[in-house]
């Protein structure tokens, strides 16, 4: 049994990796949420205008996500694992 311990203590991990990669949604309201801190109300609008209209990608990667600005040159905006996202960039 003790041979089985380390493989299943990764699966486990990459099990709860997977559970908890959070959704498109999560990253969005967390990007919008940041917004509002930095810029104010008229800044923040125009993020969840351009949030709707397409101006971000969400990329899953299954034990993680990331979501990337496509205007332009793609630039990292969050990162979401264990059910948690980091806005990195809101620019």
């Amino acid at each position: 049994m003790k041979r089985y311990r380390t493989p299943l203590i990764i699966a486990a991990a990459l099990v709860l990796l997977a559970i908890t990669n959070p959704s498109f949604d999560r990253h969005k309201g967390k990007i919008a949420e940041r917004t509002r801190e930095e810029s104010g109300i008229l800044s923040a609008a125009v993020g969840a205008l351009r949030n709707e209209l397409g101006y971000l990608r969400y990329r899953n990667y299954l034990l993680c996500s990331a979501t990337v600005a496509k205007v332009g040159r793609p630039r990292l905006v969050s990162v979401g694992l264990l059910g948690l996202v980091v806005v990195v960039s809101t620019e």
